[in-house]
């Protein structure tokens, strides 16, 4: 991952070029769907989807027995959100 992230990180313009994508939502779908995207956009979307299938493997294996970890398969914004709650920030910005 690191490369990747070193290589992305000295071409940023790459992240925003226009991308045209053909996705095809279901086996008998004869049309093509394109649509339009960046590659900074997907590499979102893999990234929240293999967060996404993370926490369904936390659930199978914590029903298991086994502990994996607390921040596996825990998406950044919650695992944001859980710090500013203990740090007592959530209260005071609700009193503003």
């Amino acid at each position: 991952m690191a490369p990747l992230q070193e290589a992305l990180a000295g071409n940023r313009e790459v992240l925003e070029q226009a991308a045209c994508l053909l996705r095809q939502l279901s086996d008998v779908d004869a049309d093509p769907d394109w649509s339009r995207s960046t590659l900074k956009r997907e590499l979102q979307f893999l990234v929240s989807h293999t967060v996404h299938h993370f926490a369904l493997i936390r659930a199978l294996l914590g029903g298991s027995g086994i502990d994996p970890g607390e921040s596996f398969g825990l998406a950044p914004s919650t695992a944001a959100a859980r710090r500013l709650e203990a740090s007592g920030a959530r209260d005071l910005a609700a009193r503003r």
